[in-house]
């Protein structure tokens, strides 16, 4: 049942179809979880080397965890997705 088509209801009448699919849906709770754990340590350490530096963290952490942390969730998403449903 890997690939099986399920009908759904969403409450309002319309029946909607659903696809089953246990890889993707891994894949992408893998990769969300991966990227969870990377904005936790960056999102601590940062602020903490940007005191060290003699940057005020407040001003330097927020625009630099969130790029950072973009960068890392697409680039975990592309790994885990590769590796795990085999697509390269």
């Amino acid at each position: 049942m890997d690939n099986a088509l399920e009908i759904s209801s969403n409450g309002s009448g319309a029946v909607l179809p659903v696809a089953i699919n246990f890889a993707v849906s891994f894949a992408i709770s893998l990769s969300l979880f991966i990227t969870i754990i990377i904005a936790k340590v960056v999102g601590s350490t940062l602020p903490i080397i940007a005191k060290a530096l003699k940057f005020d963290p407040a001003i330097i952490a927020s625009p630099l965890i969130t790029t950072m942390i973009d960068a890392c969730a697409l680039i975990v998403f592309f790994l885990v997705s590769t590796h795990y449903l085999h697509l390269a």
